[in-house]
């Protein structure tokens, strides 16, 4: 019975090298875990390839054909503009747009539509970029129950 403590002392007084080979371990799997659960958190977003600035762009939902259109064009980040949606399907909870920058940070850009006899509206702004022509990610999220629908659509603004 003597023994046992020093048995017990002499694994915790492992040597350096296995002490940091399993703090690295350790680390290896908290990051993988930390990055697994951000992953499976994610909403896939359904790219739409349409030009917004041409005029209505139509997509395809599981609820059937919608449409977005934003007005008045060219758009541009001195002026609101408006954005229209046609969405065949029942009314969903939420109905809301995630304005980005694709390439610069430009703060947060969301602002929620509301239901105006059969179309979903809102009104948004871009914020200034002293650069020119900038390059936007526009993620039009629809909310139910069941889950989140992501349509992202691109378009240059001056």
């Amino acid at each position: 019975m003597d023994r046992w403590p020093d048995q017990e002392y002499r694994i915790i007084k492992a040597s350096p090298k296995l002490k940091t080979l399993l703090a690295l371990l350790l680390l290896v799997g908290a990051l993988g875990v930390a990055l697994w659960l951000q992953q499976a958190g994610d909403i896939k977003a359904n790219v739409v390839d349409c030009d917004l600035l041409s005029g209505p762009c139509e997509f395809e939902t599981p609820a059937g054909r919608a449409s977005l259109e934003l007005s008045p064009l060219p758009i541009s980040s001195a002026a609101p503009f408006q954005l229209s949606v046609s969405y065949p399907g029942d009314a969903p909870d939420v109905f809301w747009i995630d304005l980005q920058g694709k390439v610069m940070y430009m703060g947060v850009n969301q602002v929620n539509l509301v239901r105006r006899g059969p179309l979903w509206q809102a009104e948004a702004n871009l914020g200034i970029c002293t650069t020119g022509t900038m390059r936007w990610v526009l993620n039009l999220i629809l909310e139910q129950n069941d889950g989140q629908e992501v349509y992202q659509f691109e378009f240059d603004a001056r």
